[in-house]
């Protein structure tokens, strides 16, 4: 069985690249320096789903098929995981405007999908999400270290532009959590979907660590090490306190003013709304 996470960025993805993957019994785990093959793989995966360049697909199946290959023969034979933040969304892109939307990623790894052998089982998909208004700071914050010019006017403008403009479906689709999980449930269906709110891993580890163990069909495998000793690990290295975060560029930081972040919850609030009756979020809508 092959499992994609795909992001999204700043949702808890390295707690889980580094203390959740890798101790998946059954599962071979590749990441982007975990070694040549994975960070070929995830490149050239990456490189396909922003520009649909049928080369970086033809790489990306020609050593997955491998890796798959060798996964079947070993004795016990075991499943993938692939995993990489930026398979959904770049740092860069969103800023610009230049996002490939959920539904475009969702058909081009359908294309990867329907080109796996056919003892394969059907390709499962895992998503992070967090609160927008949080997400959104943080991930702004974190960019930084690529946008010389990023400051609190410009993040307050960009904020206000979100919420007064409606949602822009080019640059904001990823935050309409909903909306990705009506794209990726339709393509691959809604049981092998699961969304992770990192809200849930910080406030209810021990259910959402259960339910990704069972959707990955793995004993649940909470121990000390992944509980209260990754506790400060998992807390944002850029947080420097309620709604600020310390920016990568220069040691300055970014604040979400309670106006902007009142604003941002109550503009995502309806996608939120029809998501939360399908799955729990772990936060307040």
């Amino acid at each position: 069985m092959l499992v994609l996470h795909i992001g999204l960025p700043k949702t808890a993805t390295t707690y889980l690249q580094t203390w959740i993957f890798p101790r998946l019994p059954g599962y071979d785990f590749f990441r982007i320096r975990s070694g040549p093959v994975g960070t070929e793989m995830i490149r050239s995966l990456k490189r396909f789903v922003h520009s649909g360049n049928t080369d970086f697909q033809e790489n990306f199946l020609f050593h997955l098929l491998q890796v798959l290959n060798e996964a079947e023969n070993a004795s016990p034979k075991k499943n993938v995981l692939i995993s990489n933040e930026n398979i959904s969304l770049g740092r860069g892109p969103i800023w610009r405007g230049t996002p490939v939307n959920p539904e475009e990623i969702g058909e081009k790894l359908a294309v990867i999908a329907n080109q796996l052998p056919s003892t394969q089982p059907p390709m499962k998909i895992i998503i992070g999400i967090r609160r927008q208004d949080q997400w959104l700071a943080s991930r702004y914050a974190e960019s930084s270290i690529a946008f010389p010019d990023f400051c609190q006017a410009d993040f307050d403008l960009r904020m206000k532009k979100i919420v007064m403009g409606g949602m822009n479906r080019n640059e904001f689709a990823w935050l309409d959590f909903d909306l990705v999980h009506k794209t990726f449930s339709g393509v691959f269906g809604s049981n092998n979907l699961l969304m992770v709110p990192m809200e849930r891993l910080a406030d209810d580890q021990t259910a959402m660590l259960g339910e990704i163990t069972n959707f990955l069909g793995v004993p649940y495998l909470l121990g000390e090490e992944t509980g209260r000793e990754t506790q400060s690990k998992r807390t944002n290295q850029l947080s420097i306190g309620e709604n600020q975060w310390r920016m990568r560029k220069d040691g300055s930081c970014v604040a979400l003013p309670p106006f902007l972040e009142s604003a941002l919850r109550k503009h995502f609030a309806d996608s939120n709304r029809r998501l939360s009756e399908k799955i729990p979020l772990g936060f307040e809508i």
